[in-house]
């Protein structure tokens, strides 16, 4: 039994030296009996490691030999390094490298082993995200408010504009600061220029809308009705006058629907819009006219006018 222990020694370290064999190789150039064999460097891991990604994607390359420095290529040439482990082609790898081309090559190197393999890896460069919009675009009850960009999950080496009315335009303007938006109708385009790849250009549309009125029954107390000069007048108690109020500062129109009462027939008669100053006496309205509809509207510079609200009156 003892005299096989050593023949069973010597097949296990055959066997662990036979295992490891990708780890040892002679250094090129090599000769004479004093070349002795070195371990090699694994080769770098590239990650993501090919495939379609936006620009601007995050590669991180990584060795798992402790020490090892890594130089990589960005143009399809071999990275190398000079015999003192200087540069000779590529770059030495620091931090992670913002996907712009469609390959990728790297070696891992350390002082006393032999160079690693190379590791390529290949990818479908896509456009990068669009930048999103805050707040999205839709109608507003507000006469201005800035909007910023918001850029995709990788970022952006720079979001670039345009602010228009009506119409885009191609984004040219550097975004830096949130954008005012104080006009109606206003879009914003944006993209994305990341590793010198721009996405598609996104867009946001605002519509800037003044707030409906409201319409309030109120006690008008005593009004002083007709009285041209020279002719009487007479006092009368109005208990069902109309108020308008709104939320936002604005102009506030008012028009009359109507049957007249020497009209039989279904046809409407509606009067022109006028400005809304103040109460608006029911019982003052439209001689001769026992029942009719007004409508108010809002209106304000720069804003699409409000929805129109209606009272139905009876004197």
């Amino acid at each position: 039994m003892k005299k096989l222990l050593p023949a069973i020694f010597v097949s296990v370290l055959f066997l662990a030296l036979t295992a490891c064999e990708s780890k040892f190789a002679k250094p090129e150039n090599c000769v004479g009996d004093d070349c002795q064999a070195t371990y090699k460097v694994d080769a770098p891991i590239i990650s993501p490691n090919g495939g379609s990604h936006p620009a601007g994607t995050p590669i991180t390359i990584s060795s798992s030999t402790g020490g090892a420095k890594i130089i990589y290529t960005l143009d399809g040439s071999e990275p190398k390094a000079n015999e003192d482990g200087s540069l000779e082609n590529g770059a030495l790898y620091q931090s992670t490298i913002p996907l712009s081309v469609a390959k990728i090559k790297a070696i891992a190197i350390k002082e006393g082993m032999q160079d690693s393999e190379i590791t390529e890896s290949n990818y479908s460069v896509t456009a990068p995200n669009s930048p999103t919009f805050n707040p999205n675009g839709g109608t507003y009850f507000l006469n201005t408010f800035p909007v910023s960009l918001v850029a995709p999950t990788h970022g952006c080496d720079e979001i670039r504009y345009t602010k228009s009315v009506n119409n885009s335009e191609p984004a040219e303007q550097v975004y830096s600061n949130p954008i005012d938006v104080s006009s109606t109708n206003t879009t914003i385009g944006a993209v994305c220029i990341k590793a010198g790849i721009s996405s598609p250009e996104s867009f946001a549309a605002y519509t800037l809308k003044v707030p409906t009125p409201s319409i309030k029954h109120v006690n008008c107390g005593s009004i002083q009705v007709g009285g041209n000069s020279g002719s009487l007048s007479k006092i009368i108690t109005c208990t069902d006058c109309l108020q308008i109020t709104n939320t936002m500062p604005s102009t506030i129109k008012y028009r009359y629907i109507y049957v007249p009462t020497s009209q039989l027939g279904p046809n409407l008669t509606t009067t022109q819009w006028s400005t809304y100053s103040g109460p608006i006496i029911c019982n003052n309205i439209l001689p001769n006219v026992t029942a009719f509809t007004i409508e108010f509207k809002a209106e304000n510079t720069d804003m699409t006018t409000s929805d129109i609200v209606s009272q139905k009156v009876t004197k």
